[in-house]
């Protein structure tokens, strides 16, 4: 009985009849099963202190046999009845903690619901900034082509220009000539003009073009999210629903196995008690 106490990091309990060497007393069935109740978690405890009450009985049983008095044996058994209702009061906490469990996956599905609202909501925002982007680099694009244009043609008619005013000293024939030069760069000027012209009209098809296209592809891009959004939710309401009804499925069984093992418990450990009395 000393190395029962002891496995449990205790002393023997002052005024127990404690017999050395031995390995059972009248006193290790009801005290193991008291300090068992702070160690293990429930409702594991609940079959420790019903097996320390058939313990107990048992002891009890000695006892009447014995040279010992029963009834010190039957005041400790009763006291240990009393221990193993309140035990099973304590089983009943099982179903709040089950509420509390459930309470905290409905906020944690709450939560989940959010974020992916939010992330929803930025892959769009994202989107339309690539696409205002792309946007405004095809007009920059197009506005540098024309001014870059405008002043190649402005070059070469300034430099016609000033040859023809370098040649006017010369003679007749020079001046013809000049006079000619400068004509074939205005045919030229006049042709870059009009293929720079050319060029900027099919720029700005090209970006009407382009503009439409990402108008498509934002607009796929929103359905695509709708459905994933639509999916996403459907998807959480279902695992939800599943997850609450698999808890409260499960802890309804095992509550209702508790309190029916211990009620069994219970009525044969009264009936016992009551043949021992009668």
């Amino acid at each position: 009985c000393n190395s029962t106490y002891r496995a449990w990091g205790e002393d023997p309990k002052p005024g127990l009849n404690v017999s050395e060497g031995a390995t059972h007393c009248a006193c290790s069935g009801f005290w193991s099963g008291t300090w068992a109740l702070e160690l293990v978690p429930r409702p594991v405890y609940i079959e420790e202190r019903l097996d320390a009450l058939e313990q107990q009985l048992r002891v009890v049983r000695e006892q009447a046999a014995g040279p010992h008095d029963p009834a010190a044996g039957l005041a400790d058994f009763g006291a240990s009845v009393q221990e193993a209702l309140k035990a099973a009061a304590a089983a009943h906490d099982v179903s709040a903690s089950a509420d509390n469990k459930v309470a905290f996956l409905d906020k944690s599905i709450k939560q989940l619901e959010q974020d992916i609202k939010v992330e929803c909501e930025a892959a769009r925002a994202h989107a339309e900034r690539i696409c205002e982007d792309l946007v405004g680099r095809c007009q920059r694009d197009l506005t540098k082509a024309v001014v870059d244009g405008v002043t190649e043609v402005s070059q070469n008619c300034a430099e016609g220009v000033t040859k023809a005013r370098a040649e006017l000293g010369g003679d007749i024939a020079e001046l013809r000539q000049a006079a000619s030069r400068t004509q074939q760069d205005i045919d030229r000027t006049k042709a870059l003009v009009a293929g720079v012209g050319d060029h900027a009209r099919d720029l700005t098809a090209q970006v009407g073009t382009l503009e439409e296209f990402l108008r498509q592809r934002v607009g796929e891009l929103e359905a695509a999210l709708a459905a994933v959004r639509s999916e996403a939710d459907q998807a959480c309401q279902q695992q939800c629903l599943r997850t609450r009804l698999d808890v409260e499925k499960h802890m309804e069984n095992l509550v209702a196995e508790v309190e029916d093992s211990v009620d069994r418990r219970l009525v044969q450990a009264e009936a016992d008690a009551q043949g021992e009395l009668l």
